[in-house]
């Protein structure tokens, strides 16, 4: 199970969340959206249109309850616009490696993100920056 965890706002990625989830078709994955922000009723309705059966969207959740959602969770998400140029650090990754998942990360080429998980050993790091970038042209 992925999860993606945290504010929903422009410089998330959102359309590229949504876009990876309508395009995996392996039945042994499933996406877990959980909290909210600028970008929360462009989900919704996006839910409401495609009606996933892969995915499922879930409002912002107290922090305990989140952390036990958390924790029967496999990967954690981490997906960045690619169009800000200003560096933006999601604390999303803190939760992730507290709770000491692998995470798939596609951010933009000015965040420090993707150096850190490398300074600090996670996992199983997977850069998608190349992809996203090429995807988004």
């Amino acid at each position: 199970m992925f999860i993606y965890g945290g504010n929903l706002g422009r410089p998330q990625g959102v359309g590229f969340l949504l876009e990876t989830i309508r395009l995996t078709k392996r039945s042994d994955v499933y996406f877990l959206i959980v909290g909210s922000g600028t970008e929360l009723k462009k989900i919704k309705e996006w839910f409401k249109e495609n009606k996933p059966k892969n995915a499922t969207l879930i409002s912002i959740l107290p922090k305990i309850d989140y952390d036990k959602l958390l924790a029967a969770c496999d990967v954690g998400l981490i997906f960045l616009n690619k169009n800000f140029t200003i560096p933006n650090y999601p604390s999303r990754l803190l939760s992730y490696l507290e709770m000491k998942m692998p995470v798939i990360a596609a951010t933009d080429p000015n965040t420090d993100i993707g150096m850190d998980m490398k300074r600090i050993n996670v996992d199983l790091v997977l850069f998608l920056v190349i992809l996203w970038q090429w995807r988004m042209l």
